[in-house]
């Protein structure tokens, strides 16, 4: 396949100014009102950005989050893209404006890098603007502005096939470290399903073009390949290294998913046939479908196009599975069936029909083979356009129509005919781009959705400094879009919204809500909230959360000392959280500002000494005794270890007492304590890899305690114990991408004197 001249400056120019255009008319001055759907977006990464940039900018690696949860390795947690260079812009500006920065830069980037690689292979400048103007505007692309860990990764899609389309020509280093850049920023963007999805194609492309020039290609072309992707993978060490660590630790495994959790998000099929051609916001309009026949039907750019052609196929296949066979079939896929939602790959597809539609108008651009294209297109267009109207849609109908007269036209007219038709078929690409069903409102890029996350911040600060080292629990949990700034203002908050965290968060707190420690619907993993949001009729959830009351001893246990219950939630959430407060037997509500706050007076202190342990039986019988509102852990607690105290299953009556947190950092803890005899301090901290415990300075071993906390043996005596999060994995990481870049970097050297030298 033989490359072309690079993409010219002027139609980079007009591509970025179409989607810098059609960007500000979607999700800036479209609407007053939020984006459906912007949930993620507005409680998850913005807050998220938010908190740690913040965090980065003060010079504070925020390698563990000791404000939810219990703590968890913030670190590891992938989606927040902390390594990502382009993120940045979250230290040097104010999250909304980095927002809309990285937003309408990666599209426009899409869209280039998109028309770079159609140009690459041969296509024209005008099937290569629609092609990119299809991929970026229609379909997927839009949509996943609301989950930014998905768009910045899939945005290197494009160029990671030029990377590959280069090795296949004998593009040799230069396309090794070309793609081994492009497989690290897609790691370090943060969104793993994302990056199976560009492996995947990256491989099949390399395949059918191997195929399809196999006597031209390299014969080291799949070394190179391994190479460039083990490089690339070197070089994102330092953020997919801690999150593998946390994968083994935590409640997502890496491998295939029950079917439910499959399906959870539904699949990817349409509603109706005009659904599928231009009615939905993942269709990829009426335009593009009528020039694919044309790109299956001409010989240039065959093997690309059927290989379009078959990738777009399979996964338009796989986001539609809804039977017990689909469902397996997408399961047993390495790399795509380890996620949820196979309707996500819808983006693909749409990938797959923008090419096609470039390499469709391409073939009725040239006259050698517009002579069996044009027909082709004008056939579709009618067909299209039949289908469209018998459905009642007159604007999709009236496109394909204009699809077949200018195919027409192009088939039998001049030259000059022939051109103005072609460039006809791009205007009515733009136009179908404007009517179609696309995303459209107000994203949060303004002072105005800026300054919302910030409205109880003075709350936040009060009840922080009530709370000392213990911590709160908003009942019932609201997803509310400032949860995760609690730790701006050394807030505690026990509840989180985070996909990623510790299995023993998911067991212990499951256990809470449903009385065992898995879901046995298992729809939905385990994401942070202690006390759940339920939509369920009035008698039910005030039934629900007394029973889940009478386990509220795994909040003691947690040091949850205050219940938070903000005003402005429904009567139905008010009754609950009156339902729970009566059977947890709390302290009556008092106001601070428009919250009622309500103090737990069973709480254990975060930090104590028992001088008993019992050995830790199977986690439901564990978790069980540990809810039992009679269990004391400072008489005796439940160890992970071949290590009993004096006491055993007996006790030997010492009570157990409180010890002082003198020191309470992001990643350093300091307890004093004074102990009648060898002890067990506990601190009520997930136990997570990477903690360090020293008692007086001298190392000391940390064990699982009470299912979800640390303990440390101490002896006799006044003693001081700190400890320190040290994750081997992310020094290990760090090592491994510092070399991989300096290996990156002598290869890059290494082409450019290749160059100088020719």
């Amino acid at each position: 396949m033989r490359e072309t001249r690079p993409l010219t400056w002027p139609l980079a120019g007009a591509l970025a100014l179409v989607v810098i255009a059609v960007w500000l008319d979607r999700f800036v001055f479209a609407s007053d009102e939020l984006v459906r759907g912007a949930s993620d977006l507005r409680n998850y990464f913005y807050p998220l950005y938010e908190l740690v940039y913040g965090w980065i900018a003060q010079g504070r690696l925020p390698s563990w989050n000791p404000y939810h949860l219990a703590g968890y390795p913030q670190i590891a947690t992938l989606q927040a893209g902390f390594f990502y260079p382009p993120h940045l812009l979250y230290v040097a500006l104010p999250t909304q404006l980095a927002l809309a920065v990285s937003h309408v830069g990666h599209l426009v980037f899409i869209a280039v890098s998109t028309a770079i690689l159609l140009q690459r292979v041969g296509v024209g400048p005008i099937p290569a603007a629609l092609g990119a103007l299809v991929f970026t505007l229609r379909g997927a692309v839009q949509w996943w502005l609301l989950w930014p860990a998905m768009l910045e990764a899939g945005s290197w899609l494009p160029l990671g096939c030029i990377a590959v389309v280069s090795l296949c020509n004998g593009g040799g280093l230069r396309a090794i470290c070309l793609l081994a850049f492009v497989v690290a920023m897609t790691l370090l963007a943060g969104h793993v399903q994302v990056a199976g999805y560009l492996l995947w194609t990256w491989g099949t492309l390399l395949c059918a073009l191997w195929i399809a020039q196999r006597r031209t290609a390299p014969a080291t072309l799949l070394p190179q390949f391994g190479l460039a992707l083990l490089l690339g993978a070197g070089i994102a060490a330092i953020q997919w290294v801690p999150s593998f660590e946390l994968t083994l630790a935590g409640t997502r495994e890496m491998g295939t998913l029950p079917v439910p959790q499959v399906l959870t998000m539904g699949v990817g099929s349409f509603r109706s046939f005009v659904d599928a051609v231009s009615g939905s916001q993942f269709s990829s309009g009426v335009v593009a479908l009528a020039l694919v026949p044309s790109a299956l039907i001409a010989r240039r750019h065959r093997a690309l196009a059927f290989w379009a052609a078959a990738l777009g196929v399979a996964t338009w296949a796989l986001a539609s599975v809804s039977t017990e066979t689909g469902v397996e079939l997408y399961r047993a896929i390495p790399g795509i069936g380890w996620f949820r939602s196979p309707r996500r790959i819808l983006f693909l597809s749409n990938f797959c029909v923008a090419l096609l539609a470039a390499l469709g108008l391409d073939a009725l651009w040239n006259r050698e083979t517009g002579w069996v294209a044009a027909p082709a297109a004008a056939v579709a267009g009618s067909g299209l356009a039949a289908a469209a109207s018998s459905g009642g849609a007159v604007v999709t109908s009236a496109l394909g129509a204009g699809v077949a007269v200018l195919a027409a036209c192009s088939w039998r007219g001049s030259n000059r005919v022939h051109r103005v038709a072609c460039v006809g078929l791009l205007v009515l690409a733009v136009i179908d781009l404007s009517f179609a069903n696309t995303l459209s409102g107000r994203l949060p890029y303004d002072e105005r959705s800026a300054a919302a996350y910030h409205v109880n911040s003075d709350f936040a600060r009060r009840l922080a400094a009530e709370l000392g080292t213990d911590r709160a629990v908003w009942l019932p949990l609201t997803r509310s879009h400032d949860l995760k700034l609690a730790g701006l203002y050394g807030l505690r908050r026990l509840d989180d919204f985070e996909p990623l965290n510790l299995k023993r968060q998911s067991e212990y707190f499951t256990y809470f809500q449903l009385g065992r420690s898995r879901d046995p619907a298992a729809k939905r993993y385990f994401a942070g909230a202690v006390i759940p949001e339920r939509r369920i009729p009035r008698a039910q959830l005030e039934v629900e959360m007394a029973e889940m009351a009478s386990r509220r001893r795994l909040l003691d246990i947690a040091a949850v000392a205050l219940f938070v219950t903000p005003d402005r939630i429904a009567r139905l959430q008010h009754a609950a959280a009156a339902a729970f407060a009566a059977a947890a037997e709390l302290a009556p509500a008092r106001k601070i500002g428009a919250f009622g706050v309500a103090r737990n007076p069973h709480a254990i202190p975060r930090a104590f000494v028992t001088y008993n342990t019992r050995a830790a039986p199977d986690v439901d019988t564990l978790l069980a005794r540990l809810s039992d509102p009679t269990f004391d852990p400072l008489e005796a607690s439940y160890v992970e270890a071949d290590f009993a105290l004096a006491g055993g299953d007996e006790g030997d009556g010492k009570a157990g007492h409180s010890a002082a947190i003198v020191r309470d950092g992001m990643t350093e803890v300091e307890v004093e304590a004074e102990l009648n005899a060898a002890g067990l301090l506990v601190l009520a901290d997930s136990y997570y890899p990477g903690w360090v415990a020293s008692v007086d300075g001298a190392p000391a071993p940390i064990y699982p305690t009470n299912h979800l906390f640390r303990g440390v043996p101490v002896p006799a005596g006044r003693h001081r114990v700190r400890f320190e999060y040290r994750p081997i994995s992310l020094w290990a990481g760090a090592a491994a991408s510092g070399i991989s870049a300096l290996l990156f970097a002598l290869a890059i050297r290494s082409t450019g004197r290749r160059r100088s030298t020719r």
